[in-house]
């Protein structure tokens, strides 16, 4: 596949409306998830309130130790948080989902061992040919892996992006709430899929999506260099594979990547990189009255009835400061290199004049592009009428823009992935930052990027990968309170 298969490939997902005029192309049922004849291994009972007593978006000093520990990771940021009895689609985690079918799976991983997360039995259930050891021993990582095949196939060639974006913001919110709870883990990308397949028992016509790894989780912090998420020198050759070869959505994804991190050993010095909890709280400003718990719990895309249409409130400028200094942060740690950059339209918020406004990680400030109100432009791009979603109640569109040529030509294949990845956990960033504010960031991928990468000034090459919808809820709705 050549360079430019891929960036036609990336076009394409870029653009929902082309992808739905072309015949629907089934894929594979989804992926059977292969579990050991092994006892599998409950988490303690009880929710845990580690992170009740811990303000958004400071850290604890010290990381919960064993089992305790990984149940706290794993249900507060990947586990079932609340049920909505007005919402068709239910039951909602800490991360946003299409149709909330998460296709996205977690794996605890040491070495060749590996554990699925089942939030549904509250359990680690070994998987592959894992027949004992303790998955929250020395090197435990976590696995976030999407498999497209679990949604439905009207979304088309599109699964493969909202698989991916998915990940993005499930992968986002681990490692916040990790580093959170006072572990020094960091994200990384640049793994062997083949090793991380082998681990779970999956083979590579399975139609996984290896999205990235968090951890290791109990290491203490120590001074390293290596960077994650980097790519290595010279081309990256995509494998003869004649399984996948008549999918294109997959074909595309499936990459023979040089391993540069190890899946987890009983190392305890294998962490690259450290996580300094009151660091990430000084760069993402001053702490809220809001705890973790509390934000995790009420992460949202906004509460509707039938049609969607926000508060007419003004937005609190903290709210919209408090997002970019996250997404700042976000990027600066585990997705530098790879250029995303935002738009804002902004109307309604506090102390900040209605108008497009530019910002990018690196520079940090919001440069005005245009006054005047624009969210009636991002409603004529939104590829839903006003009946279903008024974009212009909303205060905030944060459009994504993201290089697919040169994330190709820089990274290889697998540059679109992480560019998937990679807007969908800044979107996670700011989202998480929006709810301990009381506001919410509904993303979007049904929208004409043409019109909103004009609308933009989005440079050559450059298209808008991802959109995010933020305001204030007008409704207060029934949640009920899933979490163990």
């Amino acid at each position: 596949m050549t360079a430019f298969d891929l960036e036609a490939f990336a076009r394409l997902q870029a653009r929902p409306s082309e992808i739905f005029r072309r015949p629907v192309r089934p894929l594979p049922p989804p992926p059977p998830i292969r579990y050991s004849a092994a006892p599998c291994v409950p988490l303690p009972i009880g929710r845990p309130r580690t992170l009740a007593a811990v303000r958004y978006p400071r850290a604890r000093p010290a990381a919960p130790t064993g089992l305790d520990g990984l149940a706290d990771l794993l249900t507060s940021a990947l586990g079932f948080q609340r049920y909505e009895p007005a919402n068709n689609y239910n039951a909602h985690r800490a991360y946003p989902s299409a149709q909330s079918l998460f296709p996205v799976e977690a794996f605890v991983v040491r070495g060749p061992r590996a554990w699925h997360y089942d939030a549904a039995r509250h359990a680690l259930r070994p998987v592959g040919e894992t027949a004992d050891g303790d998955p929250a021993g020395a090197g435990a990582m976590i696995a976030v892996l999407g498999r497209p095949g679990q949604l439905p196939d009207y979304y088309r060639e599109l699964r493969w992006a909202l698989t991916l974006c998915e990940a993005g913001h499930a992968v986002q919110a681990t490692a916040a709430v990790a580093q959170a709870l006072g572990y020094a883990a960091g994200v990384h990308t640049d793994f062997d899929d083949a090793a991380l397949l082998s681990a779970i028992g999956a083979g590579p016509a399975d139609g996984w999506l290896p999205a990235a790894l968090i951890g290791p989780l109990s290491t203490p912090p120590a001074d390293s260099s290596t960077r994650i998420g980097s790519a290595p020198s010279g081309g990256v050759p995509l494998p003869d594979d004649t399984v996948l070869a008549e999918d294109p959505v997959l074909h595309a994804d499936r990459l023979a990547w040089p391993a540069s991190h190890s899946l987890g050993s009983d190392d305890p010095g294998s962490d690259p990189r450290p996580k300094a909890g009151s660091d990430a709280a000084s760069e993402m400003g001053d702490e809220t009255g809001a705890s973790w718990d509390h934000v995790l719990f009420t992460r949202s895309a906004g509460h509707s009835r039938g049609g969607f249409t926000a508060s007419p409130a003004t937005l609190p400028r903290q709210a919209l400061t408090s997002a970019l200094a996250a997404c700042r942060h976000a990027a600066r740690q585990d997705w530098s290199g790879l250029g995303v950059r935002l738009c804002l339209a902004v109307e309604r918020v506090e102390a900040l004049a209605d108008g497009l406004y530019a910002w990018s990680p690196e520079a940090g400030d919001l440069t005005l592009l245009a006054p005047g109100a624009h969210l009636g432009a991002v409603q004529s791009a939104y590829l839903y009428p006003s009946t279903v979603m008024r974009v212009d109640t909303c205060n905030v569109a944060i459009m994504f823009l993201a290089d697919y040529p040169s994330l190709i030509g820089s990274h290889g294949a697998r540059g679109l992935r992480l560019s998937q990845l990679a807007v969908g956990a800044l979107a996670q960033a700011a989202g998480l930052a929006m709810a301990a504010h009381g506001a919410f960031l509904r993303p979007a991928r049904s929208f004409d990027p043409d019109r909103l990468g004009e609308l933009a000034d989005a440079k050559d090459g450059e298209t808008v990968a991802y959109l995010a919808l933020c305001g204030q809820a007008r409704l207060d709705d029934l949640l009920l309170d899933l979490r163990v």
